[in-house]
């Protein structure tokens, strides 16, 4: 009975030992954390006065913009309105003639009269009046080069160096196969002016003058020609 005390009493003292122990450790984490919460305690009521401070500052901003900017006012829709009846067009008709009589029924339009703006015409030129040059011996070169820069300045608005683009355009016969030769020979000229010289020094030569007097004297009217066939 007696060694049962004892151990029993071990057995307390053993339990309130380890207690005191617990209760040592405890309060050594407690010391050793205390500082830690106390600063994250702290670190919070700062966090949370800030945000308060800046929650009033905000507040009272909108509060300026309202002072600001007046609440715009209410516009009310406009009043509904009638739509107005259209004049009606009134005629006045005569009273028609008595029988044997034939005059015609007549009516007067008693409307207001519109005025229309004039038209304008546009006269756009035959193709016949286009100037082209075939080489002949009754063509003059010079005139016709003044003819055709004239032409497309007044009624195409072309500058002379779109003119001498599409100047085969405006050339027949013997003068469209001088053309052919110079562009196959690379020797069409890029200037307008180099194109004049050479369009006058080709059909307007002292050689080719001569060479067109022979040509003209050797030519014969067949007997089945007639004048304009013939020229």
């Amino acid at each position: 009975m007696t060694d049962e005390k004892i151990r029993l009493d071990g057995a307390l003292k053993l339990i309130t030992d380890t207690l005191s122990d617990h209760a040592v450790a405890i309060k050594q984490l407690q010391e050793n954390f205390q500082p830690q919460i106390n600063t994250l305690r702290d670190e919070m009521t700062r966090q949370f006065s800030q945000f308060t401070t800046n929650f009033q500052k905000l507040t009272a901003s909108l509060s300026d913009l309202k002072q600001l900017f007046p609440p715009r006012p209410t516009i009310l829709p406009p009043p509904q309105t009638t739509p107005s009846t259209p004049k009606s067009t009134s005629f006045s008709v005569h009273s028609p003639p008595s029988p044997g009589t034939h005059l015609p029924l007549l009516i007067e339009d008693t409307s207001t009269q519109f005025n229309t703006a004039p038209t304008t015409a546009i006269i756009v030129p035959p193709v016949s009046s286009f100037p082209t040059f075939s080489g002949k011996p009754t063509e003059r070169p010079r005139q016709y080069l003044l003819q055709v820069v004239e032409y497309a300045k007044t009624v195409h608005h072309l500058s002379n160096d779109t003119l001498l683009s599409g100047i085969s355009q405006f050339l027949k016969d013997t003068a469209l196969e001088w053309y052919c030769q110079l562009t196959i020979t690379n020797s069409v000229p890029t200037i307008w002016s180099d194109f004049g010289t050479k369009l006058r020094a080709q059909f307007h030569s002292p050689l080719r003058i001569a060479q067109q007097e022979i040509e003209w004297k050797e030519c014969i009217q067949n007997d089945t020609e007639t004048i304009n066939e013939f020229l």
